[in-house]
């Protein structure tokens, strides 16, 4: 996200209204806190390294913790709950609609990332961007920029296909279960899980949006879990330029 401050044009965000869980397995009574979470051989399965739900495990747990690369096994998000599940590791870090269905494969929470940061600044999880390169007319002609970064503007298919889900809730059916996901959704899932990333802010991050992805950033690079570029600090034009 550092890079993207400096080389590209940002506007719609991607909020976490509730965030990325540690769960376990109900059974599982050795591990009910932050510190359990942090001794050295507890292994956790993680999305990836390089994701906005382990920079803030990291956060949770130290640095040091965050450091120990015996400690995570990084897993394709759909296959956590399964490995947690099966007793493969100890606690897995559950993305996505693994959030909501965690539950069903005998799994319990131990911390809610996004609450926690509610609780620790006042704001919500950033989880994403939509970002368009700057140098796009450099490198295929003039008008290549305004035309992708169109699709983040007023009349885009972003914006069109974001009003579109907030208003189709109900015409969505049910899918078949998964082996990897656990049980069908239903439809309360289903509109619970649209009403978690589909919002207002999809469309324009806005000044909130601005200043939450700031803040993480600025979290994570002093507890020395990611670097943050001298360009989004001095500059600001990631802060303040909209497409």
């Amino acid at each position: 996200m550092c890079r993207i401050a400096t080389d590209h044009r940002v506007r719609g965000l991607v909020w976490g209204r509730l965030g990325p869980k540690v769960v376990v397995r109900v059974g599982n009574k050795s591990i009910r806190c932050e510190g359990c979470l942090a001794r050295p051989e507890v292994r956790i399965a993680i999305p990836g390294r390089r994701t906005t739900a382990f920079l803030m495990l990291g956060m949770i747990l130290g640095a040091a913790a965050a450091a120990n690369k015996a400690k995570f096994v990084e897993l394709p998000f759909d296959q956590i709950i399964g490995a947690v599940s099966r007793g493969e590791v100890d606690a897995g870090l559950v993305i996505h609609e693994g959030q909501l269905t965690f539950g069903d494969a005998g799994l319990r929470l131990v911390i809610d990332v996004g609450e926690w940061w509610k609780e620790k600044t006042g704001l919500k999880l950033p989880l994403g961007i939509n970002a368009v390169r700057r140098d796009l007319d450099a490198r295929h002609g003039e008008g290549t920029l305004a035309k992708v970064g169109g699709c983040c503007g007023s009349q885009s298919p972003t914006r069109w296909s974001v009003g579109m889900i907030r208003r189709i809730h109900a015409p969505l059916r049910p899918g078949k279960r998964s082996p990897r996901r656990g049980q069908p959704p239903t439809m309360e899932r289903l509109d619970r899980y649209c009403r978690m990333y589909v919002s207002e802010e999809t469309r324009d991050m806005g000044d909130a949006g601005r200043e939450a992805i700031l803040r993480i950033l600025s979290e994570g690079a002093a507890a020395g879990l990611c670097r943050l570029s001298r360009h989004l600090m001095s500059s600001k034009r990631f802060l303040t330029e909209r497409m």
